[in-house]
């Protein structure tokens, strides 16, 4: 799990690259992103991308000195699930 320290006010694009964990010519068919908690003033996400093996997504937002879980959950062509997960601190202003 990786660590990072966000501002409230950024808004900033957060990605997982599964190249390491494909096998052969397998591919990400479908990714989708989710944060917890889901609470008022937290993280919204948008704009989810999917580029190959790298999928992405804007996060902005946050509670200053509150933690996230921003989650990437990924299916590929061959029918194999991957979730990867990254934790948030919002910095304090």
């Amino acid at each position: 799990m990786s660590f990072f320290a966000k501002s409230s006010e950024a808004r900033l694009d957060y990605s997982v690259d599964w190249a390491d964990w494909l096998t052969g010519d397998e591919a990400v068919s479908e990714a989708a992103w989710s944060v917890t908690p889901d609470e008022d003033g937290g993280i919204s996400l948008d704009n989810a991308f999917l580029s190959g093996s790298l999928s992405g997504v804007f996060a902005e937002g946050g509670v200053p000195g509150h933690r996230y879980r921003l989650t990437c959950r990924v299916e590929t062509d061959a029918m194999r699930v991957g979730e990867r997960t990254m934790t948030l601190l919002i910095a304090e202003t």
